[in-house]
């Protein structure tokens, strides 16, 4: 799952020509803790390995590009769940180039 942490403000402003700053919080659950181990680590590394990030316009006519995705807080075990499931979460630091005209 994804979802901005807590306190974070429900808008944002975004300067025209500005480098933002965004974080992303992961969490991986499953029974077997070597899955969600596995499943965490490889999206994870995936996103802070790409060499291509994505890019492109929104509905007000600003272009956005992603320049880099980094760790933030490496994955982590967080605990066990009641009904056995295992949790593990990471935080990636997504930065971004927002321009419009």
């Amino acid at each position: 799952s994804m979802y901005e942490g807590a306190g974070a403000p429900v808008n944002h402003f975004i300067a025209k020509d500005s480098y933002n700053r965004s974080y992303v919080t992961l969490n991986a659950k499953h029974r077997d803790q070597e899955m969600a181990l596995k499943a965490i680590k490889g999206i994870h590394t995936y996103l802070t390995m790409l060499g291509d990030y994505p890019q492109d316009m929104d509905a007000a006519g600003g272009f956005w590009q992603i320049a880099d995705v980094t760790t933030s807080t490496a994955v982590n075990f967080i605990g066990q769940e009641e009904n056995g499931q295992y949790l593990y979460g990471s935080i990636l630091q997504v930065n971004f180039y927002y321009h419009r005209r």
